[in-house]
């Protein structure tokens, strides 16, 4: 059993913005969980606990959907007890939101259940922080690093631990036109 997610992975450019905005973040937090460059992404659809690779593959394989420009931009939290995940949001139109809806009917047609709660792009910075009583989100978004890139293509991903480390590995790409 492999825990599995499609997502969109980032170039460079981007990966060094949000790298910045963790920064930002880690100095301001009083403490938290923050997330590895090397782990930063969009999931577009998560999947879970499967040993059906494969049948996710083809899935994959099967949705036409075009490149488009993706923009990260801004932040926001999800308050889940006394301490948030904290997130920079994303931008990346109709074909953004097209590209999830196709990804999770081909999941679907599959045979895989996929969660139907309304699809959020974001890009978790940071779990489990707890920011001072001082902070003030509106100045710390308008300072938040933004970037844009075109999206060509989606990752399979893979979540696991190498050496105890949480680590996303691609393992299956698909390009959009």
């Amino acid at each position: 059993m492999m825990r599995l997610f499609i997502a969109l992975c980032f170039d460079e450019a981007v990966k060094a913005a949000l790298e910045e905005g963790i920064a930002r973040l880690q100095a301001t937090a009083l403490k938290g969980n923050f997330t590895r460059v090397g782990n930063l992404h969009l999931t577009l659809v998560f999947i879970g606990e499967t040993d059906r690779r494969a049948d996710i593959e083809r899935a994959m394989d099967s949705v036409d959907a075009p490149a488009f420009e993706v923009a990260v931009q801004g932040f926001g939290r999800f308050r889940r007890g006394g301490r948030d995940i904290c997130w920079a949001g994303v931008r990346g139109g109709p074909a953004l939101s097209s590209l999830h809806d196709a990804l999770c009917a081909a999941l679907t047609a599959e045979r895989f259940a996929i969660e139907k709660r309304p699809f959020k792009p974001h890009i978790t910075l940071g779990r489990d922080v707890e920011l001072p009583r001082s902070f003030d989100e509106r100045a710390f978004a308008e300072g938040m690093p933004a970037a844009s890139m075109r999206a060509g293509h989606i990752s399979l991903m893979w979540s696991h631990r190498v050496d105890g480390v949480l680590t996303y590995t691609e393992i299956h790409k698909r390009a959009l036109r």
